[in-house]
């Protein structure tokens, strides 16, 4: 049973990744100076970054959503039927099943938010005391997670996740102005204080490209990597 939601699960991986890959390339600039051509008929600089950087916010968060969707996949990997069943609940799945309207046959779902849900720390010792995992898939696994955390919090991923826009740079000096009015965190709680003008910090086009890049590269090869392994394991699967 637990292989069939192995290989959904590895289905899922290669499909959000290939997404992100999907909006990274058509953010380069001969991609973007066809579509705007194709559709808007217009190729001046300030309209080729933009939609550049439309693209790009898409691939980061899709690449930024890949690392859960690896996180569960390890986690069904090497957990037993036995450690699956036992640490999250089937109430608990129910609960959740009921609580977000979820369709009977979506109950996965429900299960893989509690695995997602699951502390860094937690996820860690899980992962060092793992007599099943690799020493190569730990180094990997670390790997990836650090460079998720960059993606986070240098790359923007948060911010956009969390319903704001990051602002990129422009080649046109006067469109790479992008200033927010600001207010304190007092000032909003005592609802009085002053409003103050603020530039936020930018994003390069290139340099994420860049960097999406080596994310992309750092993750299929880590899922390659899982993917030989456990195909050659002798992990009791249904246990």
């Amino acid at each position: 049973m637990k292989n069939v939601m192995i290989y959904n699960q590895f289905n899922n991986v290669i499909e959000i990744i290939d997404l992100a890959r999907f909006y990274l390339i058509f953010s380069s600039e001969n991609m973007v100076k066809k579509y705007s051509l194709e559709f808007m008929k217009d190729d001046d600089s300030d309209t080729l970054e933009r939609i550049s950087s439309y693209f790009l916010l898409s691939s980061i968060i899709y690449f930024n959503s890949s690392f859960d969707y690896i996180r569960i996949l390890v986690r069904l990997i090497y957990s037993t039927h036995k450690e699956l069943s036992t640490q999250f609940k089937k109430k608990k799945i129910s609960e959740k099943i009921e609580k977000w309207k979820l369709e009977k046959h979506d109950w996965y779902v429900a299960l893989f938010k509690l695995i997602q849900d699951i502390s860094s720390e937690e996820e860690k010792i899980w992962i060092e005391e793992n007599p099943h995992i690799t020493k190569e898939i730990i180094k990997s696994f670390s790997n990836i997670k650090k460079y998720n955390k960059k993606l986070k919090r240098k790359y923007r991923a948060n911010l956009i996740k969390h319903n704001a826009f990051p602002s990129f740079k422009r080649s046109n000096i006067e469109n790479s102005i992008d200033a927010r009015l600001q207010i304190s965190l007092d000032s909003f709680y005592e609802n009085k204080g002053g409003v103050s003008c603020g530039i936020p910090k930018m994003l390069y086009i290139e340099e994420v490209q860049k960097f999406l890049i080596k994310y992309n590269n750092r993750t299929v090869k880590h899922i390659i990597s899982i993917a030989e392994i456990f195909l050659n394991s002798k992990i009791e699967q249904n246990e």
